[in-house]
């Protein structure tokens, strides 16, 4: 609580978000943002997103496709590619991300990642 409260100093500079497909596959995703940043990463079609939270707070305008982003685009999928090598789903093999992996809604065997 009290890192949420400002209290107490980050655990590392970024937050993962999961969202599992519970209602259908294309709702889910990965994100990783830092609070300036969010890049979405979607397992199903291997789709992804990058958002500029403080010019675009909405997420309307996906920079991923914008070549002056290219270099923060691979920063971010490098991250996801470490943080998801432990998982059990096969999402990265440690070098690349890889979509089509079945993804259950539940899934209990998800270890629990090292701090960085």
């Amino acid at each position: 609580m009290r890192l949420l409260c400002g209290e107490a100093e980050r655990v590392r500079p970024w937050l993962h978000l999961e969202h599992a497909p519970c209602y259908s596959k294309s709702q889910a995703f990965h994100a990783l943002t830092d609070g300036r940043f969010k890049y979405i990463w979607r397992p199903g079609g291997g789709r992804e997103h990058l958002f500029d939270l403080e010019q675009d707070p909405r997420e309307e305008r996906d920079l991923a496709s914008d070549a002056d982003r290219h270099e923060a685009l691979n920063e971010w999928r490098a991250v996801l590619i470490d943080r998801l090598a432990l998982r059990p789903e096969g999402f990265s093999d440690g070098v690349r991300l890889i979509f089509g992996r079945p993804y259950p809604a539940l899934n209990d065997g998800v270890p629990r990642h090292p701090t960085k």
